[in-house]
């Protein structure tokens, strides 16, 4: 499974975007909200915490017969290299875009 945490939904994604991903099976739309917005003046221990939420969020998604096989994740770039580092750590293949490996 594929799960997509960005501002673009898979159902506006090309044929050959889709197409791109298709080894990881279903993909799960997880909307970016407000919750991984980071203020301006956020500490680094403050985005270490949202970012913490968010990773606990990812591992804890739990679909029966489904296995998170890769993430894509968008966000403020403190942020996103804080996901994405403890993303990959666990084995976790992470995407820029479709198709496009970190």
């Amino acid at each position: 499974m594929l799960l997509n945490i960005s501002d673009m939904p898979s159902t506006r994604w090309t044929k050959e975007e889709l197409e791109s991903v298709k080894e990881y099976g279903k993909i799960l739309n997880i909307s970016y909200s407000d919750n991984f917005l980071v203020p301006a003046q956020a500490t680094d221990s403050e985005i270490e915490s949202i970012a913490a939420g968010i990773y606990s969020g990812i591992i804890g998604t739990h679909i029966p017969n489904e296995k998170i096989e890769a993430v894509i994740f968008e966000g403020e770039s403190t942020l996103t290299n804080w996901v994405i580092s403890k993303l990959t750590a666990k084995g976790i293949k992470v995407l820029s875009c479709p198709g496009c490996y970190i």
